[in-house]
């Protein structure tokens, strides 16, 4: 009888292996219906998206302000004001600080790279919500599906002014607007406030390549697709096939191809596994990622030509038909800038690396009273950055959050450390703190510029083959191409033809349409410790680590080959490399040493000059950088104080804002001078005590009084006698 037992619990295993299999083979079975029948869904939206005419993939309702169809250089660009279409009792409450009369407005610019605009306002989650929720007016810059003919990116940045001109003017006591570039539109923020620097308020550039050519070897290989295609006349190829106009669906194929194991493998599992959750999700994310959009071609042959192969905006040497040049060393207004150590596509050195080139030293950044801010996210990928929930909540929410704070900073180069709040001291969610960084911190992101010069061979052997296809291939493409053949091939691009094939159109799809409302009825999922289910997960994480295997040796190949190239001396010869090896040294700025002196002279004669306002921003200055660090609390208590102390509360945030930059100025240059000079900016004792019981305040703003602060407010009170 024992016996017997004991081989009926040997036999449970395969008893539960084979009920589990008959499981599986019914889930597999109906989840492979549910997986066609949501693409047969999507194939339909798709149409649906191009019968109502591709609008701009926003959550919020909006409306039109100014359209730039109408202007006199017309472009396919217009300006919008977001409504929040949220009940009250769904808002977040906002902290409730004054920085002046009303909040600053916020006007967010998505990239024109392939795809609708959306990425910034796509869902509740997103930088529009955010900033509704903070009480911010929030504008968007949208973009139409295609391009007037003959605009080019000048035409699209004369336009942009004049929104945010109009911005302006409608909120004139609320400061100037902040602007929020995404991906490929912060260059595009960067060169326009560079021309027009007096133009807005704080920057945000979010995964926003300016320095093109930099990266780490071995790891960041998109840099050099330019140089391996031979230059930018294959982007003027498909512009010619689309009979002017660039197809946005090839810079979404392009990006595809970056992760394959991603797109192809990942991705698609990730909804066939979990297909009963992540239709709705994977619906919304492709109805913007196959939203494609056209460029001109003088618009992306400049964008490739001048600023990823010739990487002209980082050198200074952007210029359009007006003659002016673009120096970003114009930027007068705070620069944050977020990235990801995990995006691919826009490393934090290309988002990073221009600063060092541009200023050349923090000395210099300081001199031009710059408050520069980065932050770099662990690991977090290119689209992540800007339609990730987590992201959206933390970095986001407090970028923005502080807008209204980074420009009482004092100038120089700043980390910004977002860290999980203790709900003992304050009901915020994370805390913020701006350390201060040196230019060696960004360095050390990098293996350093060397390979950089590789990219000067590039950039010449590109104006040559352009040249042979513009004079030899480029008349005949055009004679055969008509607006018939450009819109056939535009409709087969692989991107658009998979949809088209999936969608109800293909009588193909009826049998899954009808199968899938059987499955729906009748759905019996298999539970996720089914053993064929984890031997089903296990089997797809191996493809995709092969595939991941294989596209490393592929991102090898073509560093090798493009390093085989262009890095040959015979190659370089050709190049600039050695003038431009030149120009990186330490006579590129001769007149430095002038300036240092006449700015010594100009700041050591303010030290004495003034009263009890600038005695004040001084002292509130100094604890506040005695360490190092500027906590978000820091910068509120500050501008409290000063706006509620009688002698200062009337001062208007321009003139705050100068005090700032003036008196840590004075305290960079001479911080023992600076405090021994502040009796005779205080000679009223009873003023002195008001300082000091402020920058005490001040101190204990962050609930912990640093031995540096300390040590200063030792100081401040022997010096004032108090």
């Amino acid at each position: 009888m024992a016996q017997d037992f004991s081989r009926i619990a040997d036999m449970l295993p395969l008893a539960n292996s084979g009920l589990d299999f008959v499981d599986y083979t019914v889930d597999a079975s109906q989840r492979t219906l549910l997986f066609w029948d949501i693409l047969r869904e999507h194939g339909n939206d798709f149409f649906q998206y191009l019968a109502d005419g591709q609008p701009p993939v926003l959550f919020f309702p909006y409306e039109m302000v100014m359209d730039g169809r109408s202007f006199e250089r017309p472009v396919n660009y217009a300006l919008v004001r977001m409504r929040d279409r949220r009940c009250k009792g769904e808002r977040k409450k906002s902290p409730k600080v004054s920085f002046g009369h009303d909040r600053r407005p916020v006007v967010v610019i998505d990239p024109r790279s392939g795809n609708a605009p959306g990425l910034g306002g796509s869902k509740r989650a997103s930088e529009v919500g955010i900033a509704l929720d903070k009480g911010h007016p929030v504008y968007f810059i949208l973009f139409f599906p295609e391009p007037v003919p003959g605009q080019t990116l000048e035409d699209v940045k004369n336009a942009e002014i004049r929104f945010i001109e109009e911005v302006t003017r409608l909120h004139p006591e609320s400061g100037k607007p902040s602007i929020i570039g995404n991906s490929q539109a912060g260059w595009a923020v960067a060169l326009m406030s560079a021309d027009r620097p007096n133009l807005a308020g704080p920057l945000v550039l979010n995964g926003s390549p300016i320095s093109y050519w930099a990266g780490v070897r071995g790891r960041h290989v998109v840099r050099y697709k330019a140089g391996l295609v031979g230059g930018v006349w294959s982007v003027e190829l498909f512009s010619d096939l689309g009979g002017g106009f660039f197809d946005g669906a090839n810079l979404a194929s392009g990006h595809e191809a970056l992760d394959p194991a991603e797109a192809y493998l990942r991705s698609p599992y990730r909804l066939y596994g979990h297909v009963d959750t992540e239709g709705e999700r994977f619906r919304d994310f492709s109805r913007w990622w196959s939203s494609y959009y056209l460029m001109t071609s003088e618009e992306i042959r400049f964008m490739i030509q001048h600023l990823f192969i010739e990487n002209q905006l980082e050198l200074g040497e952007v210029s359009f038909q007006e003659g002016k040049r673009i120096d970003l060393r114009e930027l007068e207004d705070p620069i944050v800038l977020f990235s990801s150590d995990g995006d691919n596509v826009t490393p934090p050195q290309q988002a990073l690396n221009w600063i060092l080139k541009v200023w050349g030293s923090l000395e210099e950044v300081k001199h031009q009273q710059q408050v520069i801010i980065y932050m770099v996210h662990e690991n977090v990928g290119h689209i992540g950055l800007f339609v990730s929930d987590r992201v959206a909540e933390k970095e986001h929410s407090e970028i923005i959050g502080s807008i209204d704070m980074v420009d009482y900073l004092a100038p120089g180069l700043y980390e910004m450390i977002i860290e999980k709040g203790d709900p003992r001291y304050s009901d915020k969610a994370y805390k913020v703190r701006f350390e201060s960084r040196t230019f060696q911190d960004i360095e050390s992101l990098d293996d350093g510029v060397e390979d950089e010069l590789d990219f000067y061979p590039v950039a010449e052997i590109s104006k040559v083959n352009d040249l042979c296809y513009r004079s030899f291939v480029q008349p005949w493409i055009r004679q055969m191409v008509t607006p018939q053949s450009a819109a056939f091939i535009r409709m087969h691009h692989p991107q658009r033809f998979l949809r088209m094939v999936l969608a109800d159109i293909n009588p193909m799809m009826l049998p899954v349409k009808l199968a899938a409302r059987s499955v729906r009825q009748y759905r019996s999922p298999a539970p996720g410790t089914n053993l064929f289910r984890e031997m089903e997960e296990s089997f797809v994480n191996s493809m995709a680590t092969c595939m991941d295997m294989v596209t490393r040796l592929k991102e090898t190949a073509e560093e090798q080959f493009f390093m085989l190239i262009y890095s040959n001396p015979f190659v370089r010869m050709v190049s600039a490399s050695q003038v431009a090896l030149a120009d990186a040294g330490p006579d590129k700025r001769p007149h430095e040493a002038a300036w240092r002196s006449a700015e010594d002279g100009f700041f050591r004669e303010k030290i004495t000059r003034g009263g009890f306002s600038e005695a004040l921003v001084r002292v509130l200055v100094a604890v506040a950088g005695a360490d190092g660090v500027v906590h978000q609390e820091e910068i509120t208590v500050l501008l409290e104080l000063i706006r509620n102390h009688p002698k200062t509360a009337n001062l208007p945030d321009s003139r705050i804002r100068e005090l700032v930059r003036e008196q840590s100025r004075i305290l960079e240059m001479d911080p023992a001078a600076a405090m021994e000079a502040l009796p005779i900016l205080l000679e009223d004792p009873s003023d002195r005590f008001s300082v000091v019981e402020m920058a005490q305040c001040l101190a204990l703003s962050d609930l912990v009084v640093d031995p540096a602060e300390e040590k200063l407010l030792n100081r401040i009170m022997e010096i004032l006698e108090v």
